[in-house]
């Protein structure tokens, strides 16, 4: 659903979480530059926290201020299956992205954030978000202008998943295949390490071989999560 630069009240909000709550079959909802506060957040998030089917959220553009981005945060806490959460420019402010920062302490699941355009302590942030094992690709750029800073590097270094950018060492194809891949280990209820291990040694090959591209190895990939299924089942 795509409600882009469309003004909604609060009420439309709280019948989108109804639906939400009740697992209807959307997957994708962009809500971005749509006028909602926190107040609108925070129905969202009441949603996100039993909703099985959403995967990707976008409001960025809206005023969230710290108190929405909690609400968001408490939904991350428990949500499982949200894989893209997009909150730039959302005026979050230093509590919001700590509060996010925590809750992606926690979170095993979300493959990608973006989050720029808020006035946020990069570096406090990026020591947090170090203690994430899932994120793939993380958009702070409006804050990281001194991205060759040897700290900021270390800290994203240090993540498993943002082991390095994203959008600068993958193509915009190896970035959907992979997102394809964390569905289908989604699917198959794969524990989290297993899965996140599976994620690291792909991500790992396509950084160091040049010529290796997830895509190729779709169906090997598959074969060894058979074999992994077939282990546990035995």
């Amino acid at each position: 659903m795509d409600l882009h630069r469309n003004p909604i009240t609060e009420k439309v909000v709280i019948e989108i979480s109804k639906a939400l709550q009740a697992n209807c079959t959307l997957q994708k909802l962009n809500l971005s530059e749509c006028e909602i506060n926190s107040a609108c957040a925070g129905h969202l998030s009441g949603a996100l926290r039993v909703n099985t089917t959403l995967n990707v959220l976008d409001i960025s553009g809206n005023k969230l201020g710290p108190e929405g981005a909690e609400y968001l945060a408490m939904a991350l806490k428990t949500n499982t299956t949200l894989l893209q959460l997009k909150i730039s420019c959302t005026f979050i402010q230093e509590k919001g992205a700590q509060l996010l920062s925590e809750a992606l302490q926690v979170n095993s699941r979300l493959l990608s954030l973006y989050m720029k355009g808020n006035s946020i302590n990069r570096l406090v942030f990026l020591q947090s978000i170090c203690k994430n094992y899932s994120l793939i690709s993380l958009k702070i750029h409006d804050q990281l202008k001194d991205k060759e800073d040897s700290n900021l590097k270390a800290y994203l270094y240090r993540n498993v998943g943002c082991r390095r950018d994203r959008r600068e060492l993958l193509s915009p194809d190896d970035q959907d295949t992979l997102l394809q891949m964390k569905q289908l280990f989604t699917m198959l209820s794969l524990p989290s390490d297993v899965t996140n291990n599976l994620i690291y040694y792909i991500l790992q090959l396509t950084i160091q071989s040049p010529n290796f591209h997830p895509t190729i190895s779709f169906f090997k990939t598959q074969i060894t999560i058979q074999n992994l299924c077939n282990h546990q089942n035995t």
